[in-house]
């Protein structure tokens, strides 16, 4: 089934709030020659070329997105490395973390053919100019019609000044639910919280102490939401957890195994940080779904005595969950506070995304499904605006093969979905009104 054309060229005129991204600040571009090898090694196309027989050491050595490296290393041109990767992409060039990278390049820079040795030196001397261009940043976000974005800086404490006004940063918090993920291999539990946060754990109080810290310092930022992301490394069945339960987990982290302290106090942890979203109005963006971990994990049902236990607090749901997003809308019908997002899905697979929007569009009320792009580069983040406006428009048109919208209702759906959602559950009016 076609597009009509009218349709798909409407939503390139709809403006969005997105609402995840993990884009890399000008400010650490600034470190170091900005090149194609670093946005490819910083990008989802990586993990496809690991699961394609890659060597996973390539990409994590090379990546911010791992901590693993400055820019300046990561830039580094090596025609060894750029001249490992071509078997890669060529196993990878139908998958959609493939093709949303290489459909973001071709429509910012003069490149009308794949990813391949002919074309690699050109466009990447393409790159590098276009980022000692100052606005290059904003320049992209928009032409992409992305008003604001909500940024989850995980990497790194955003500076004071803002960098962008499209921006507003978003307090991850899995530096305090998980401290065994807070400290580089062989340091301290809390070495990651000191060196981020200027803050010295060796306590329980010390850390509560930090994440108070953490959320000041966000509110002066002007967040309007905090994220969970520990999925990919433990389950999202938070159980109670006493303070004295949590006392004791926080005394055993660094004394052998501790799998089940860093659970015990990671469960006790969460509710202060539910707690503190409360009472500063934060919305909660959680991770579910697809990880590089165990899929079951990360099962959105897993959180249903969160939901119980602080309706006050609004949860998102991201990335669909899928492939429990069928799990993921019935409790966002089920539940008034909870949300969904699309997040990083159409990237994932265009396909799977159009049938999953259809179902949720059947079950929950369309003013709770929003988008976001969860990507590191503007360029891969232009190639999500696109793949979900196409996702978006497929889906509509599905709708209106069947009579259930016309094309006016149609446009007005869209624009639910693509700005006018996230900004009433983040309340961004204001923010928006001063931007235009």
């Amino acid at each position: 089934m076609s597009t009509p054309l009218d349709l798909r060229e409407a939503l390139d005129e709809i403006p969005i709030v997105d609402t995840h991204e993990h884009f890399l600040p000008p400010y650490f571009l600034a470190a170091g020659e900005h090149t194609l090898l670093q946005i490819v090694r910083n990008s989802y196309l990586g993990w496809d070329c690991v699961t394609a027989g890659m060597d996973p050491g390539w990409w994590q050595k090379g990546s911010i997105v791992y901590g693993a490296v400055s820019l300046a290393q990561s830039c580094k041109h090596d025609p060894d490395e750029v001249e490992m990767l071509w078997p890669y992409l060529e196993r990878t060039k139908h998958t959609g973390f493939h093709q949303v990278l290489v459909a973001g390049l071709k429509a910012l820079y003069d490149f009308e053919e794949d990813l391949n040795p002919s074309t690699w030196g050109a466009l990447s001397a393409q790159v590098q100019r276009a980022y000692e261009q100052p606005g290059w940043f904003d320049g992209v976000l928009e032409r992409a019609q992305i008003r604001l974005t909500l940024w989850d800086s995980y990497f790194t404490v955003p500076q004071p000044e803002s960098w962008s006004t499209r921006v507003l940063p978003v307090l991850h918090t899995d530096d305090f639910l998980d401290l065994p993920w807070a400290h580089p291999q062989g340091g301290q539990p809390a070495a990651k919280i000191a060196q981020k946060w200027g803050v010295e754990v060796r306590s329980l109080n010390n850390l509560l102490h930090a994440l108070d810290l953490g959320f000041v310092r966000y509110q002066a930022l002007d967040a309007v939401a905090a994220k969970i992301g520990v999925a990919y490394r433990r389950s999202l069945s938070f159980d109670p957890a006493s303070e004295a339960e949590a006392q004791a987990a926080f005394s055993a982290l660094g004394q052998g195994p501790e799998q089940r302290a860093r659970i015990t106090l990671g469960n006790y942890m969460v509710r202060h940080i539910l707690r503190r979203s409360a009472e500063v109005g934060f919305v909660v963006q959680i991770h579910t779904g697809m990880n590089n971990g165990p899929l079951d994990q990360a099962r959105p049902t897993r959180l249903v005595n969160l939901f119980q236990e602080f309706p006050q607090v609004k949860f998102v749901l991201f990335h669909g969950s899928y492939p429990y997003a069928d799990e993921a809308g019935l409790l966002a019908k089920a539940f008034p506070n909870v949300y969904l997002d699309l997040c990083w899905m159409p990237l994932l697979s265009t396909a799977m995304s159009v049938d999953v929007l259809e179902r949720w569009l059947d079950l929950v009320p369309h003013t709770k499904i929003m988008w976001g792009g969860d990507v590191w580069s503007v360029e891969e983040g232009y190639g999500a605006a696109l793949a979900f406006k196409d996702v978006l428009a497929r889906a509509l048109t599905r709708r209106m093969a069947t009579g259930a919208l016309t094309l006016t209702a149609a446009l007005e759906l869209a624009s639910r979905i693509m700005h006018l959602n996230a900004t009433e559950l983040f309340r961004l009016e204001d923010r928006l009104n001063a931007y235009e």
